[in-house]
């Protein structure tokens, strides 16, 4: 048996790739989500929503601003865009992933679903 090459080959080779990186992004069921509640421990999200698609753990202290009540937030249904967002404010979640966030015991001291496109902030004006 030979195998596939040249266009062919590549393309049900990116095909494959494309299918396990979706498998992957797997965000949690609203129905599941909605079963989160504070003081619950990481392990029992995990048990309930699977692994995140991105962890981030909250950034140092700045002495002109108020401490963080997390010190660890998951993401579900991260994207590239949203990946980047979080990178460039680590202290900011996207409006876009559906969010967990723990304190230092480990424990879920806030969470929320994606905000709605219609619902966030508008980057700009709209005309008069």
């Amino acid at each position: 048996m030979t195998r596939p090459g040249g266009i062919t080959g590549t393309l049900l080779t990116s095909l494959w790739l494309v299918m396990i990186l979706l498998a992957g992004c797997r965000t949690p069921e609203a129905a599941s989500f909605s079963q989160v509640h504070r003081g619950m421990t990481q392990d029992e999200v995990l048990e309930l929503l699977g692994p995140p698609s991105s962890r981030w753990s909250a950034p140092p202290p700045q002495p002109d601003q108020p401490p963080l009540d997390w010190t660890q937030r998951w993401h579900y249904g991260d994207t590239l865009s949203t990946t980047a967002s979080a990178a460039m404010g680590p202290d900011i979640a996207p409006d876009g992933v559906w969010v967990v966030a723990f304190d230092d015991k480990g424990k879920v001291v806030e969470y929320r679903p994606p905000i709605p496109a219609n619902d966030r902030f508008p980057m700009e004006r709209p005309p008069k």
